[in-house]
C-alpha cells in the first residue's frame, strides 16, 4: 500500500482487457456526502466489473470508448481474486521470466496477474512484448493499447511534480508504472500530509539521463483515495479477528 506517513507531512485471452490542473474539488462532509461517495464507488466497482466479467470473450465495447480513469478507479474498490502476497509473488515470477526472456512463463503468469486485475500496467505490458515475440501480432497490439491508453489517463491531467500537479493514483503499482515508462528507478517513498490530501512522494533517478550531481527528482502521486479505502479493508479485517 502507500508508504508510512513522513514526519512532514485472466483468462488467457484479454477482453474486448501529472501541465497544472486545479485541485480536487474537497469533498463535503457529512452522512449525505459518504453516502454519495460510497454509491460513486459502488457504480465505478461495477463498471470494472462488467467489463471484465468474461475473460476470453469479445468485448462489448471498443478500448476508446472506455473510461479508463473510471475503469482504474473501479478496480480500487473491486475485490480481487488473488491475497496481495499471491501478487507479490506473481510480480515476481514475472521479473524473473522476462528477465531470462522465457516468453511461455510471462504469458503464463501475466495471464493470472490480469485475470485478478486487468488495469494492471506492467502486466499489460509485458504480455503484449511476449506475444510479439511469439508472433501473435494481433493479441501484442490489443494488449499493449490497453497498457498505453492506462499510463495515458494516469498522466493526463498533471506532471506529476508538485502536490498541485500531482498525478491520482488507485493502486502503488501505477506510481511505478508510471516512472517506470519515463526510465526512472524508485529509490524512495514517502507518505506525506498536504493541504488535508495524502500523497506519495516517490524520489527517482532517470536511467535514460542520470543528473550528473547524483540528486533524485521528485514525483508526486495523489493517494487520498487509496490511502482511505486501504485504511476501510484494514479497519474491517482487524474488527472481524476480535473475539468477545
Amino acid at each position: 500500500g502507500p508508504a508510512e506517513p513522513s514526519s512532514s507531512s485472466t483468462a488467457t485471452m484479454l477482453q474486448p482487457e501529472p501541465l497544472k490542473r486545479k485541485a480536487p474539488p474537497r469533498s463535503a462532509s457529512g452522512p449525505s456526502a459518504a453516502a454519495a461517495e460510497a454509491s460513486s464507488a459502488l457504480a465505478d466497482a461495477e463498471y470494472y466489473r462488467s467489463w471484465t466479467a468474461a475473460p476470453g470473450t469479445p468485448t462489448p465495447r471498443e478500448l476508446s470508448q472506455l473510461d479508463l480513469r473510471r475503469l482504474r478507479r473501479g478496480r480500487l474498490y473491486a475485490r480481487g481474486t488473488l491475497e496481495q502476497r499471491q501478487v507479490d509473488a506473481l510480480d515476481r515470477a514475472l521479473s524473473d521470466a522476462f528477465a531470462k526472456g522465457d516468453d511461455v512463463t510471462v504469458l503464463d503468469v501475466t495471464a493470472k496477474l490480469l485475470a485478478d486485475n486487468q488495469t494492471d500496467v506492467r502486466a499489460n505490458m509485458l504480455r503484449a512484448v511476449a506475444l510479439r515475440r511469439m508472433g501473435d501480432e494481433r493479441q501484442a497490439e490489443q494488449f499493449g493499447k490497453l497498457g498505453a491508453l492506462l499510463l495515458e489517463s494516469l498522466v493526463r491531467d498533471g506532471n506529476g511534480k508538485s502536490f498541485e500537479t500531482a498525478w491520482t493514483a488507485f493502486q502503488v503499482k501505477e506510481e511505478y508504472a508510471v516512472l517506470s515508462s519515463r526510465g526512472f528507478a524508485v529509490s524512495n517513498q514517502s507518505l506525506v500530509e498536504n493541504d488535508r490530501r495524502m500523497y506519495d512522494v516517490l524520489e527517482a533517478h532517470s536511467l535514460r539521463d542520470p543528473d550528473p550531481t547524483g540528486e533524485a527528482e521528485r514525483f508526486y502521486f495523489d493517494v487520498t483515495e487509496l490511502f482511505k479505502e486501504e485504511d476501510r479493508k484494514s479497519t474491517r479485517l482487524n474488527s472481524s479477528h476480535i473475539t468477545i
